[in-house]
């Protein structure tokens, strides 16, 4: 033990503060780190609902973040424990093998042509042309809808170009390091790199098929100038990526290969290299394609959402439309005209037409694009006319119903008015957006609670079911819904049956929470009241999206059609995400008391968090019982009129005075805990017991017979302390106690725990004094656990205000129970002593 304290060393000791002042710094650590890791299962559990929109370089940054993180909280129960769990460092580097080779698989460019005529380009070659290229082929090949003609530039030039050069070791280099958050560097890294591009020759053979693929162009489409896009591999599919590459419109053929170099040096922009960076991408994953299509010379152009997404249920879709060419309309940059239209009956609902005095041309016989005055009989006029409109709606439906999925369709109207498409893709709709959109509460229907964090989507409808212990699990009924007061990862043990849950406390990115969304069952926590405003068999409707419970069976949200899930399940982030999910998610360490809660039966990233934050707030008790032994640097509170001899051990911030200070008035306590614990312990009179028939005596007698009893008189008791943390060891006569706290910002933080065992009387007696402490902390809305006649009680999600509360009633509970054993000279006498505690009368009934 002396070990523990860094005591009794032949060279410097550290000091009995320094050693547990450095433990308590690693259970903070692990505290915070214990947030971040569950943060991130969390949002990974959610994207595997397949409702999600996400990327792999998504995927890798929060698997990265995951893993270091716990990697973080094992070291630091190392340092806490003194290395009591070896075997978890193996563990855990056995999962991050796992994860880490399903994510280094890299995308591979498929080999094909340099450029691809899109009238051969569907949605199967996407990882060879990139989304763009491949939605322009898929509209015009499979769905026979009006799109430009043109080519694609592949992939797989971009691999020669750049890929598979020396140029890509030089771009990974400039790259390594770069804090995207320092916009001057990332400006001087971006100009270096893209200087680089424009020295980079050309692969072989690429000019020569640019050069025929624009000639067949001319001769087929007859056009003279051309539009050249990105269409990198992941752009439009995965990740929109949407602006972030150039454009560039009327192009005539003999600067095609030149702009192909710009588009392909806008990958590596300051706004470019902040998306993907920031997004967790790797450079040579996004390989650019360019789209080279015919220069359609617009009269109008706009785009259109087959879903609004202010009202996704509304069944309208809306259309956003301007004169002249489309590069203002898609970038949102310029006011455009508005039309909301019936996708039932393409009937118009609405329409705002704004004046337009200006728009973007196409100058005769020059490149490039030009603003030029809006015609002045157009000015006033709307620029879709309603049968264009009506053909518009047409060709969204027919995509939406090919894509199975909402669209974000771009398009322009040609010389003779007829609707040309430029782009589609999914819009950008999640679960969050669609489903998860603000409403008000239904009418006609009883709202019985309106707040809380929503923990799993959904609604359901049951009959309330409280679950005040363990033991209440073993009757819950099917169909009910579970009410409690806070979270348990128990619950998953009626998951299935479970229509709902709500609690008074808990977090979103919880264990309970964690598990509810895994078996999706509706579940709202931190709601505050829950258990007093929801009556035990009263039948509910619990919608958990909005977080709102009513009164009854609400039929219009129990028959409402969900959107259509899972509509990003066939992405290869997705495929990855499932690879690797088993070895974060699944918990199988539920119950702390149980025999298989040990290292070795961690089997996911998820297991290994719970184990090391329980077993923290384990070795910070052990610690603390340990520390008490030793009072060298520890300095003594003038306790006044209670008979206790107290010290301190200030970890920082627990009290007030100087260093050398060796006695300190209560005055100079500033723990947080320690000072609410404080204010009860002197708040009441320290009363010695009414004498009992035979209660003296066999104290005595017990007492001689047990010399560690004996001992105890002679412990002082220790309060560790920080500013935020109090752990209290009480030897008060013949019995210990001790009272642990945490009090931060973080709510799901803090807690209190408390510890009682002992006493002198007779078995018997003092066990009808911990079946007292029981019943007294268990109506204070603690978790308890009592065996024979020691107590162990947590309140858990405490803020500030309810810490302080229950610390300050803990400080009451501790004098009224002195020596009160000894009064317990029957079973009904327990039951009068709480009734009396409970509503505040301590004086000792006779």
């Amino acid at each position: 033990m002396r070990s523990i304290l860094g005591l009794g060393r032949k060279t410097e000791p550290a000091s009995t503060r320094d050693v547990v002042k450095r433990k308590f710094e690693c259970f903070m650590r692990i505290l915070s780190e214990n947030h971040l890791a569950l943060r991130v299962i969390s949002e990974l559990q959610e994207k595997a609902t397949g409702d999600y929109l996400f990327e792999q370089g998504y995927l890798r940054l929060n698997v990265d973040t995951l893993s270091a993180s716990v990697r973080t909280m094992i070291q630091r129960l190392g340092e806490l424990s003194e290395t009591r769990y070896p075997e978890l460092t193996d563990i855990h580097r056995r999962l991050d093998q796992q994860v880490q080779g399903e994510l280094a698989q890299r995308k591979k460019i498929p080999a094909d042509d340099l450029t691809i005529p899109l009238a051969e380009i569907c949605a199967e070659r996407t990882e060879s042309v990139g989304g763009k290229n491949a939605h322009l082929g898929e509209m015009r090949n499979r769905i026979g809808l009006p799109v430009p003609d043109g080519f694609a530039i592949s992939a797989c030039a971009y691999q020669r170009f750049v890929g598979d050069t020396p140029l890509a070791g030089q771009i990974d280099e400039y790259l390594t390091g770069l804090d995207i958050n320092d916009l001057a560097a990332t400006a001087e890294i971006s100009n270096e790199i893209r200087r680089l591009i424009g020295e980079q020759p050309l692969p072989e053979g690429l000019e020569r098929e640019v050069a025929e693929s624009c000639e067949t162009l001319q001769r087929r489409a007859g056009c003279v100038s051309l539009a050249v896009r990105s269409s990198a591999v992941g752009e439009g599919t995965e990740s929109s990526f949407a602006g972030q590459y150039a454009t560039v419109l009327n192009v005539p053929c003999s600067r095609v290969l030149d702009t192909y170099r710009e588009i392909v040096a806008s990958k590596f922009a300051p706004r470019a290299l902040f998306y993907f960076i920031n997004r967790g991408f790797r450079q040579e994953e996004v390989a650019m394609s360019v789209c080279c299509v015919a220069m359609v010379p617009s009269k109008a152009s706009g785009v259109l959402c087959t879903v609004d997404p202010i009202d996704p249920d509304s069944g309208n879709l809306i259309i956003s439309s301007r004169w002249g060419l489309g590069r203002g309309t898609a970038e949102g940059s310029l006011p455009t005209d508005f039309f909301r239209v019936a996708k039932a009956d393409k009937r118009i609902l609405e329409s705002k037409v704004i004046p337009q005095e200006s728009m973007l041309t196409m100058p005769v016989g020059e490149e490039g694009v030009r603003v030029a005055p809006v015609p002045a009989a157009f000015r006033e006029e709307p620029s879709l006319a309603p049968a264009q409109i009506a053909a518009l709606v047409d060709y969204a439906l027919r995509l939406e119903q090919h894509y199975g999925a909402p669209q974000d369709v771009e398009w322009v109207v040609d010389q003779e008015g007829q609707i040309v498409l430029m782009q589609t893709r999914t819009l950008a709709l999640t679960r969050d957006q669609e489903d998860l959109a603000a409403r008000p509460p239904l009418p006609g229907y009883r709202l019985l609670l309106e707040r809380g964090e929503r923990a799993a989507a959904g609604v359901g409808h049951g009959r309330v079911f409280p679950v005040e212990r363990d033991e209440d699990l073993g009757r819950f009924p099917n169909g009910a819904v579970l009410v409690a007061r806070r979270t348990s990862p128990k619950f998953v043990a009626v998951m299935n049956k479970a229509r709902a849950i709500v609690t008074d406390e808990g977090r979103a990115a919880g264990h309970m929470a964690t598990l509810a969304r895994e078996f999706r069952v509706p579940a709202i926590v931190n709601a505050g009241n829950a258990t007093q405003v929801l009556a035990a068999g009263s039948e509910v409707t619990v919608d958990a999206t909005h977080q709102r419970v009513y009164e009854g069976r609400v039929e219009p949200l129990l028959r409402r059609p969900r959107a259509r899930p899972g509509i990003f399940r066939e992405t290869p982030a997705f495929a990855i995400l499932q690879k690797v999910l088993p070895a974060i998610v699944p918990l199988a360490l539920i119950d702390p008391d149980d025999a298989s809660f040990r290292p070795d039966a961690c089997r996911s990233f998820h297991d290994l968090t719970r184990f090391c934050h329980q077993t923290a707030m384990q070795e910070m008790y052990r610690l603390a019982e340990e520390a008490a032994r030793h009072m060298d640097q520890a300095c003594r509170v003038k306790a006044g009129g209670i008979p206790l001899e107290v010290y301190v051990l200030d970890l920082g911030g627990g009290i007030e005075a100087e260093p050398t200070a060796r006695t300190i008035d209560p005055e100079a306590l500033t723990s947080l805990p320690m000072r609410a614990f404080w204010t009860g312990l002197t708040s009441i009179a320290w009363a010695k017991p009414r004498p009992t028939p035979g209660g003296f005596l066999s104290v005595v007698a017990h007492t001689v017979a047990d010399p560690e009893l004996q001992q105890r008189l002679e412990e002082k008791s220790l309060a560790i302390l920080s500013r935020e943390y109090m752990n209290f060891s009480l030897r008060l006569g013949y019995h210990i106690s001790t009272v642990e706290g945490l009090c931060t910002a973080a709510v799901e933080d803090s807690y209190l725990r408390f510890y009682f065992h002992g006493g002198a009387a007779s078995a018997e007696r003092r066990l009808r004094r911990a079946r007292l402490v029981e019943k007294i902390v268990e109506q204070n809305g603690f978790l308890v656990q009592r065996q024979g006649e020691t107590v162990e009680a947590i309140l858990t999600h405490c803020d500030r205000g309810m810490l302080e509360e229950k610390a300050e009633m803990l400080g009451r509970l501790t004098v009224y129970t002195k020596q009160l054993d000894m009064a317990m000279f029957n079973d009904s006498i327990v039951e009068v002593f709480a009734e009396e505690f409970l509503k505040g009368q301590y004086a000792r009934p006779a």
